[in-house]
């Protein structure tokens, strides 16, 4: 039987990103901003590792278990990857002038 996309880490990966893009935050971004493309932007800043574990687990839903398994690198790795990416993210939204409360 073939699992559908996330398996259920779609509710986990939303949890992780709303604690970073609250409702509130997005609602002060200036209409000339597109968020879009500064996430755009941003994903191309990363390492090619860095943004292909932050995709996995954002766009695709894979769980920390199955990024690490895919990269040979163990789970904690991707934890840390990931927490740190979401930090960078948040900076650069703030830097771009979106603001969090």
């Amino acid at each position: 039987m073939a699992m559908k996309r996330g398996a259920g880490e779609y509710p986990i990966c939303l949890d992780e990103i709303d604690r970073l893009i609250s409702d509130e935050a997005i609602s002060n971004i200036d209409e000339s901003l597109d968020l879009r493309d500064i996430i755009n932007s941003f994903l191309r800043s990363l390492g090619y590792e860095e943004r292909c574990i932050f995709i996995r687990r954002y766009w695709y839903f894979n769980s920390v278990k199955e990024i690490a398994k895919g990269y040979s690198i163990s789970e904690s790795k991707v934890k840390i990857s990931l927490m740190r990416t979401r930090k960078k993210l948040r900076k650069r939204l703030e830097k771009e002038g979106i603001k969090f409360e």
